[in-house]
């Protein structure tokens, strides 16, 4: 949760957990860290498994008793944004929501169900045109105004700082180095990045990767999976071993920050085969490398041939196939300079964050 102190946005508190992950970071309780002059962040110990902290609940009201105009909330299925929520209202702040891809029909339908819809029946629904919903994209919006129609939007993409992508590109020679992968630098090198989850469709990117390797068999091909398994992997496995592709197909686990940067800047291309995204960051960051993408109709990157930075696939083998075989036979002509160029223009956080701020004021202003 973040509360922004006034009513410009000229000083912002995050208040949040010291959760991280399945352990927790090395902060005493409601320890302050001052991350820039009008920036800091207060973390409050964890109690259980589910982030929930009893020293958050106590702490968020003190925070909102200040002078505080707008609290942002990230996340809906949560006690904590719940407590949160409370507080606001009974101070009267402006609160803004971000769904975080959360609240669609697709995932609703998905794990908990009927627990997610007597949830929202309960606690979002009888405020739900009372706050200001932050989503990242038309096709979240579209999402969540099929669940509450009269939700009032900020409509506002994630972003990035330019600087975080420029620093540390490899070779194609040193990433499979650093790997310890047999040496093919002349491979083409497909990147795809996600958490190893039946969503993501990487079932979909590999059996279509098995066809672009058939269709050009004097060219060795290798694609690289980062990201952690949330219990996909096995069949993947699976997949991989009846296709006999154990040796072009490669899991590379958890990949940090400066790691993803490096991938990216030595792939060909990067593609994501999800069935479903309320933004992608990672196609963001993709082009922020220079990579081109290919991503699905079923995320909101359906623009990228128009741009000519990727291709836009069907969420089929076949579809995936064929944008896969022409991102490889266009290698050589795609720009790279272009995807940087476009994610430059469009997402670095200083015009994303003005973009924000603007619909902002103009729904908060009497």
């Amino acid at each position: 949760m973040a509360v922004a102190r006034t009513k410009h946005s000229e000083q912002v508190m995050v208040v949040t957990s010291n959760a991280d992950g399945q352990q927790q970071l090395n902060f005493t309780n409601g320890h302050t860290v001052a991350y820039a002059p009008n920036f800091k962040t207060v973390y409050y110990n964890v109690q259980n498994s589910r982030s929930n902290s009893i020293a958050f609940f106590r702490g968020i009201k003190h925070h909102l008793e200040q002078d505080a105009k707008v609290v942002y909330i990230a996340s809906v299925f949560s006690l904590s944004s719940i407590v949160a929520m409370y507080y606001a209202r009974k101070k009267g702040r402006t609160i803004v929501l971000a769904p975080l891809g959360q609240v669609n029909k697709k995932m609703l339908a998905l794990k908990s169900s009927i627990i997610k819809k007597i949830w929202l029946r309960l606690f979002i629904r009888p405020i739900s045109n009372k706050v200001l919903w932050h989503v990242k994209s038309e096709p979240e919006l579209h999402n969540l105004r099929e669940i509450f129609f009269d939700a009032r939007c900020i409509l506002s993409p994630n972003g990035f700082w330019l600087t975080d992508y420029t620093g540390h590109p490899i070779s194609k020679h040193q990433l499979l180095e650093n790997y310890k992968l047999p040496q093919r630098p002349d491979s083409f090198f497909v990147a795809s990045i996600g958490r190893i989850h039946s969503q993501k469709r990487f079932d979909l990117l590999i059996d279509a990767f098995a066809l672009l390797k058939n269709a050009f068999p004097l060219q060795p091909f290798i694609l690289l999976i980062g990201g952690n398994d949330n219990g996909g992997k096995d069949n993947l496995m699976k997949q991989i071993a009846t296709l006999g592709l154990t040796e072009e197909v490669v899991f590379l686990g958890y990949l940090n920050n400066n790691e993803k940067e490096q991938l990216l800047t030595a792939s060909d291309c990067f593609a994501l085969t999800s069935s479903g995204e309320n933004f992608g960051q990672v196609y963001l960051e993709s082009l922020a490398c220079g990579t081109p993408i290919i991503s699905t109709t079923e995320t909101p990157w359906t623009n990228v041939e128009a741009l000519g930075i990727g291709y836009c696939a069907e969420p089929t083998v076949d579809s995936v196939f064929e944008k896969l075989k022409l991102m490889y036979e266009n290698r050589h002509t795609i720009n790279r300079e272009r995807c940087k160029k476009y994610a430059q223009e469009h997402f670095e956080w200083n015009a994303v964050a003005n973009a924000f701020m603007k619909q902002l004021n103009e729904l908060i202003e009497p």
